[in-house]
């Protein structure tokens, strides 16, 4: 078999699961992605706002909380408190996995906003 007709991802069954499962991931975040776009625009947020809001609140519940408050016509102030309150539940699931986790607080609470879509995996 030449180079050229070779299979770019090899035989290897680990790096085969790896791609897989990158580009599932890379699908099911760009839906997401689009969808909150399209809810964000749908709401009154120019695309900057959507985008920012992207950069600055990691987690896509509290997204989602805050810009369905502002598009039925809440105020900021509504929509803040409802993402903070979704915040504050990750940082409970954060504190509960603390003590079967052997890295340490920092590392937890840096890993709170990934905990719930491993947990869901």
């Amino acid at each position: 078999m030449t180079a050229a007709t070779q299979d770019p991802v090899g035989e290897d069954p680990v790096r085969r699961k790896v791609i897989r499962d990158c580009v599932t991931l890379g699908a099911a975040v760009g839906a997401s992605g689009l969808s909150f776009g399209a809810v964000s625009v749908a709401a009154g947020l120019s695309t900057p706002q959507a985008c920012t809001l992207s950069l600055l609140v990691f987690s896509g519940g509290s997204q989602f909380a805050l810009v369905g408050v502002l598009g039925a016509g809440g105020s900021a102030a509504a929509g803040i408190a409802g993402a903070s309150l979704l915040g504050v539940r990750r940082a409970l699931l954060a504190a509960a996995a603390v003590p079967v986790t052997p890295v340490g607080v920092p590392v937890i609470v840096a890993a709170a906003a990934i905990l719930p879509a491993v947990v869901r995996r």
